[in-house]
This record gives C-alpha cells, structure tokens and sequence, in this order.
C-alpha cells in the first residue's frame, strides 16, 4: 500500500466526511491504561498512558483519502512524546507541551493540528495507533483522534467496524456481451428509514428486449445466522386506527382542528349535524389507507336514548346514508362499516353524524379504523411431490375491481380468485420437505427464492422484480395480469397482462440458484418508453439492507442509492458486501439480457 503524508499540515479533500476516535473506546485495563472523567474531554473522557500504545480501529468500504486531522490530548508536567502510525507505518509525532505539575491542568485540552494525508486507502479493516514513546512521571492523557475521510456515504456504524462488509465481493466476472444493445437503468429510489419500504426503485429500459433471464443466487458472503422477522422501528405502517378523538361536548363551541381532522358542525335535513373532513395516504405514498375499507365507532355520555343516523361521501362525491341507529345503555357503542374503495386519496374525505335538533349531549369517543382482514387463503392448483403450485385468495387487493385467472394446462382447472401464485420444490436431501422458491402477483411483481439450504426451515424473500410495462413514476408500479397459463410439466407460464402484452416464463430450480428465463415478450406500447423489468429493494444503511450495491457488466461496484444516476448494460447484479441484520440470507439478484 501506498503512503503519502506531510506533517503538520493540512490538504482539502473534496466529498469528505468527518469521524471521530474516542479514545476511552479502545482502552485496555490490563495495560494500565486508566479512563477518567473529564468535563472538557470530547465525551467527558480521557485515557491517561504512562507509556506504551494505544491501538485504535475503523474500516471503509471503498477505496479513500484519509486526513489524520488532529489528536487532543492533556499533559500535566514535563514533555511527552506520542508516535502516531497507520496500519503500522509511521505518518509522524506529537510532542506536548509543559504545563504545571500541580495536577490542574489534565482538564485543559490541546490540540496536535494535522498530522498526515494518506491517500488510495483500500477498503476494510484499517489501525491508528497513538505510542507514547516518551513520558515524564505524570504520563499524558489522550481524548480522540480527528478524521476526515473522502467518502460522504460511509455510515456511523460502518465506519466503527460494528458492521462487517465483505471488501472481497465482487461481480468482476460477470462480463457484458458486446453484441447486444446495452439496457439502461434509472435511479428512482428514495431514502427511508423503516425496513419495511421497498425504497430501492430501479427500472430497466430497453426498445427491442426479447429475452432475458433472471438469477436469484444465495448471499456471496458467509453467514450462519438467519434473521427474517419484519421490523416495523420508524415505521408509520403499522397502524389500524385511522384517527380517534375523545370527550367532546355537541353542539361544538367552534370547529376543532388536528392533525388528521377537521371538525365542524352544521344542519341537515333538519338534523344537527356533526362532521369529520379528513385526509389518507394511499397509493401514491405506498399505503393503502384510501383503498380499504373502514368501521366508524361512536361511544356517546347519555342516559338517554338518542337517535343516530350516518353519512358519507364517496369518492365520486356521491352521498351515502346508513340506517338510523338508537344508543342507549343497552349498547357499548354504534358501529358502521364503509366499502373498500370508498374514500379519497388526499384530502376532502367527508362522514358525518346526525342528531335531532337541539341535543346536547358528551361524545365520550369516536374513531375511525381500518376495516379488519382475514387471513390469506391458500387453495392447491399442482402437486406432483416434486413440485407444488398453490393460488392465495387474499381479503384486500389494492387494485379495484381487478381478478386474475390462472388455468392449468392440459386440464379442465381454472382458478378466478387468485391474487398470487407460489410454487414450491422438493429438497433432493429429505423425502417431505418443500422449499418455496417464486411467488407472482397479480400486479405482476415477482419474489424469487434459490432452494433453502440443508439445516434451515425457509429462507425470506427479499428483493422483487416487476415484469411487465409500468409507470415508474408511482410509489407502488404495477403490471396488471389478467391471465396465468401454468404447465407444471415444463414449469412454464403464459402470463397475458391487463393491457393485452404477453410473455412466457421459464422456472429452473438447483440448489445453488433459481433462473426465470423470461421470454417471447410482446409488449406493444413501446412508443411510451416505459420500462419493461422494474428493480424493487430496501436500504435503510448499510448492514441494514436487502442490496447495497449493483454492478454493471463486471465493472466495479457502486452503492445502491448514491453513486450513480444512470447506467447502461446487459448484465446487472444486485448484491450485499455487508452482513445484514434484516433478511440476512435473503437472495443476490442477477439480470442478464439474452437477445434483442
């Protein structure tokens, strides 16, 4: 490795990020190196040395510039002397000051000014080491240790080794083939901190694509542990209420905003009149808030009897009204359900409360929730023992008024309720046991799965793809399918799309990796220059991802979401170099274009 430094000064290096050793992280009791409190140290700390070394660790995950900024330190008494080295070759040294003896001054920190540049650092596991080569009886206290770094990307966690990445991962191997016309993807992702987000958006585009095939191949690094159970931290989609307010007193005093409502009052067909105007995310923010359906709660502070009647606007602005309901003591609360598809997307959503004129009375709560969902339902298409092929009715779809049939080949069965398909193969090393290995959607999305190896229960899926013609432009693309022709002898299926495309999907299964080989596309409406194959994935941070880089045609890698904009190629592989605390064993994902 390459070394340039020049002591005691300082060189700008453009894109740099700044870092910080705290040196009570690294102390060893045992070589009698003491923390001690300090109220004008960096985190209140200092290690106190009366010799010997104090080693120090970071790793970067590609190739950098490195300034040894500054190193602070204390001195109370006669000069020390504190060699500074990386990765064991020598960058310079420190010689403190004198200062008073009387024990007053380890509380006053000095700053060594910059040490060294080092330049074309390579990637991982790197050591600075402060040595105190020379020291009067007191010894010499040190705070931290001052970086600059030329990698804007490189994370907090990454950066203190706490996650392991894999500098030796590569793709370089994997060549793109000249005589076909390069595909270009697009960046269109966006930053999240909820793993449960597909943020990660890359679509593929191509004017004459007519076959190519898809590889789902276990993780490159090596990893015993199987973390798969979702994570909903930083997640604002967990949640079935929509909104809910307690104890208040009708008639209102005057309207009352919050956050997700506004209410006010008014008259109705000679009623009095309690309204809620209020907004949903729906699909254009990746939720389904808007798209399905909804009960409304009423708890009321009555002795009375009181006649309750409800109503709503729909999305088409046409007025819905529920029969009128009685609260008295003998109910907890009235209840109506509202239809999925009923509300807006966005604001000027409208339900309302009708009261004979002149009540008074305390609404003790009202809420607002989404309607509850059955369980999936699976249902048998193909079983061989080697192969099964199963159909999943689900209680919500988020496309309204969409079916997909899918029809068995060769055979009289057709199935209209399927929301997606999954397919399961015999592991060759027991005689019962299945691996799921490819799931497709109605909305044309597709999870792929290489066999789960021998020891594991399953695996979790964690990248998808979209195969058919999208709008890019959505937070949730989709390729409706109207029709699946399933051949289990060949594991072949016809997919024909909503706007009448078509394309034939080819399924091999080894141990190693599952290959769709996607071909005989008939996509029609080329003229819109949308993609034909769509990228989805999740990146909150590094060791926290189901792919953090992509590599095009063998060239070296680049970070998935900050490195690049635009690339061409006919050969893609998405891919983890850190081990990932989410869908650790989750696949690497390969795109190759076959021919044009």
């Amino acid at each position: 490795m390459l070394f340039l430094f020049v002591i005691l000064s300082s060189v700008t290096i453009a894109n740099t990020k700044f870092f910080r050793l705290e040196a009570e992280d690294f102390a060893k009791p045992w070589y009698n190196q003491t923390v001690h409190q300090r109220s004008s140290a960096s985190n209140y700390k200092a290690v106190h040395l009366h010799g010997g070394i104090l080693k120090t660790e970071f790793c970067l995950t590609k190739q950098s510039h490195i300034s040894i900024e500054d190193v602070m330190f204390s001195n109370d008494g006669g000069e020390d002397e504190i060699e500074v080295y990386f990765d064991w070759n020598h960058m310079g040294e420190i010689k403190t000051r004198n200062s008073s003896s009387s024990g007053q001054s380890w509380n006053f920190f000095k700053t060594s000014g910059p040490i060294a540049e080092i330049t074309n650092v390579k990637p991982g596991h790197h050591v600075l080491i402060l040595n105190v080569s020379k020291s009067d009886p007191h010894g010499v206290e040190l705070d931290m240790i001052k970086l600059f770094i030329s990698d804007e990307d490189l994370e907090e966690n990454v950066f203190k080794c706490e996650v392991f990445c894999y500098d030796s991962i590569n793709h370089e191997h994997i060549a793109g083939r000249d005589f076909l016309p390069s595909a270009r993807i697009d960046q269109r992702s966006f930053n999240t901190s909820c793993t449960e987000i597909d943020n990660i958006v890359i679509p593929f585009y191509h004017d004459s694509a007519k076959e190519y095939i898809v590889k789902a191949t276990h993780p490159r690094y090596k990893a015993f542990i199987n973390y798969r159970v979702s994570n909903f931290t930083n997640c604002t989609m967990g949640s079935d209420r929509i909104w809910a307010y307690e104890n208040i007193s009708f008639p209102l005093d005057q309207p009352y905003h919050t956050e997700r409502a506004l209410l006010s009052e008014s008259h109705i067909d000679g009623k009095s009149a309690l309204f809620f105007h209020f907004s949903l995310d729906g699909p254009e923010k990746g939720v389904m808030d808007s798209e399905i359906g909804s009960t409304f709660r009423l708890y009321l502070d009555t002795k009375d009897p009181v006649e309750v009647g409800f109503l709503y606007y729909t999305r088409n602005n046409n007025l819905s009204k529920s029969l009128v309901q009685v609260y008295n003591s003998s109910v907890e609360y009235l209840s109506w359900n509202i239809p999925d598809f009923t509300w807006k997307e966005g604001k000027n959503n409208i339900l309302g409360l009708l009261f004979p004129e002149k009540t008074k009375l305390i609404i003790r709560k009202v809420e607002l929730e989404k309607r509850k969902q059955k369980l999936d339902t699976p249902f048998h298409i193909f079983d061989n023992t080697d192969v099964i092929i199963e159909g999943v009715e689900i209680d919500f779809w988020w496309i309204q008024g969409h079916k997909m049939a899918v029809k068995v080949v060769d055979s009289d069965r057709e199935f209209t309720e399927a929301k997606y398909i999954r397919i399961y193969t015999r592991v060759p090393w027991e005689t019962d046991k299945y691996s799921q290995v490819f799931v497709m959607y109605a909305d044309g999305n597709i999870r792929l799965l290489p066999m789960t190896p021998p020891g594991l229960d399953w695996i979790p899926f964690g990248s998808s793809l979209l195969v058919g013609y999208s709008d890019p432009k959505t937070r949730r693309p989709s390729a409706p399918i109207s029709q699946i022709d399933i051949d289990p002898k060949l594991n072949t299926l016809n997919v024909t799309y909503v706007n009448g495309d078509r394309a034939t999907i080819d399924l091999t299964v080894t141990f190693s990796e599952t290959i769709l080989s996607i071909r005989n596309l008939n996509f029609t409406d080329k003229k819109k220059h949308l993609p034909f194959l769509t990228f989805r994935s999740m990146w909150v941070a590094d060791g926290n991802a189901d792919v953090d880089h992509v590599s095009v045609n063998g060239n070296p890698p680049r970070r998935i979401l900050s490195d690049w904009e635009t690339l061409y190629g006919t050969s893609f592989v998405f891919y983890r170099k850190c081990l990932s605390s989410h869908n650790t064993l989750s696949p690497d994902i390969r795109v190759q274009l076959f021919q044009n």
